[in-house]
């Protein structure tokens, strides 16, 4: 038996032969992820500001009540006043932000504070004209504020401007983070896409060749393989813009890499895929173990029994997703810390990746057991 996997066999989804996760299937469940935290999760503009909102009308309706509570004739009638001028005032603030959220505001220039010294103006003045119409119709009977006009302006220009230029702040650094975000994934798409391409003409090559040895002698092993290279290529196409995908895509992707590897090598290859189930649903930047199993397959040599082995895992423990991947060879060489190609580029742009999807939540490691060459990788949490 040339390979072994745990997981089942494409032809369940496909009426195909053969080991492996159903890549197409695979892929078809991608659209009923959940999209990843950090790319298309939360707005950080507006979990920071709802953070700070609770303090912000603490810190309003207590300077309300400390600015009205001795220019009425009760306490009462203090409190009852303030609460209802600051909750008018809340939410006249609230419609600034929005304001200032849908602007194109994408600095903190001299417009942009332009705009917000206006929007606290136009406050103060709706808030103190609203005071004085209270006052006018004698609203519950509450007697004229003993305040001078400038105090009220000042008050209610003080409070909106604190609380306009926070928003302002935090508006334009969460534009700040949408560019560098932008600019992060279209650096993160490149890398991808060249390691793609350093990959497939070499994969496609090899695999053509070996099509072409084994069409006349075996067929029906040269019509295998030829359908693991349409599945490798399947997925290669049809994640080329998508940056993350569930673990069980990429399996079943690397299933149908080392299924043509195993063409080339048989019978001196073995292969073993372990997937608990809590992993297969789990999202993982696309083509990120790849580099892994192809040094894995490039590298290996032979152990005492004159066989190369292979061995992947994919486990959830918690948050954290732990993948493995080992074959027959001694770090000792340095082989299998070499790049893709050779170059020495590999490892740099794994821990590249990693730092960028998972920023300080990553650990990687690589240590001989017995003869086995093991790398770990622990990926905590969600990929960026």
């Amino acid at each position: 038996m040339a390979a072994k996997s745990s997981m089942p066999g494409p032809g369940a989804a496909d009426g195909q032969d053969g080991g492996g996760t159903s890549l197409f299937a695979a892929l078809r469940c991608f659209g009923r992820h959940r999209k990843p935290r950090g790319e298309y999760g939360r707005d950080p503009e507006t979990d920071h500001f709802w953070r700070l909102f609770p303090f912000m009308i603490f810190i309003i309706y207590g300077f309300g009540i400390l600015v009205r509570f001795d220019v009425l004739p009760t306490p009462l009638a203090s409190r009852l006043f303030s609460l209802g001028i600051d909750t008018l005032m809340i939410a006249v603030l609230l419609l600034s932000r929005a304001f200032i959220r849908r602007s194109r505001i994408a600095d903190l220039g001299l417009a942009a504070w332009g705009i917000v010294v206006l929007l606290s103006a136009l406050t103060s003045v709706f808030m103190v004209a609203v005071t004085v119409a209270v006052e006018d119709t004698a609203l519950l009977q509450f007697h004229t504020l003993q305040m001078p006009l400038q105090h009220r302006a000042s008050y209610n220009f003080f409070i909106p401007l604190t609380v306009n230029s926070l928003t302002l702040w935090l508006h334009v650094r969460f534009r700040e983070n949408l560019r560098v975000a932008a600019a992060e994934r279209e650096v993160n798409l490149a890398e991808v896409r060249r390691l793609r391409q350093q990959l497939d003409p070499h994969f496609i090559f090899n695999g053509l060749n070996m099509i072409a040895v084994d069409i006349m002698d075996q067929p029906q092993k040269a019509l295998a393989m030829l359908r693991e290279m349409a599945n490798y290529l399947r997925y290669s196409l049809d994640t080329a813009e998508i940056p993350f995908i569930p673990v069980s895509a990429e399996v079943a992707a690397l299933h149908s890499y080392l299924e043509v590897q195993v063409g080339r090598f048989a019978p001196r290859l073995l292969y073993d895929i372990d997937v608990d189930g809590a992993a297969r649903d789990r999202m993982i930047p696309t083509f990120l173990v790849q580099p892994l199993v192809e040094n894995a397959v490039k590298y290996g040599f032979a152990g005492d029994d004159g066989l190369i082995r292979i061995a992947l895992g994919f486990q959830a423990a918690g948050d954290d997703l732990l993948v493995t991947v080992g074959n027959t060879g001694d770090l000792r060489f340095g082989s299998q810390i070499q790049g893709v190609a050779g170059t020495g580029t590999g490892l740099s742009n794994l821990r590249n990746r990693l730092k960028l999807h998972y920023p300080g939540r990553h650990s990687f490691e690589m240590r001989q057991e017995g003869p086995m060459a093991i790398v770990r990788l622990r990926l905590a949490g969600e990929p960026e």
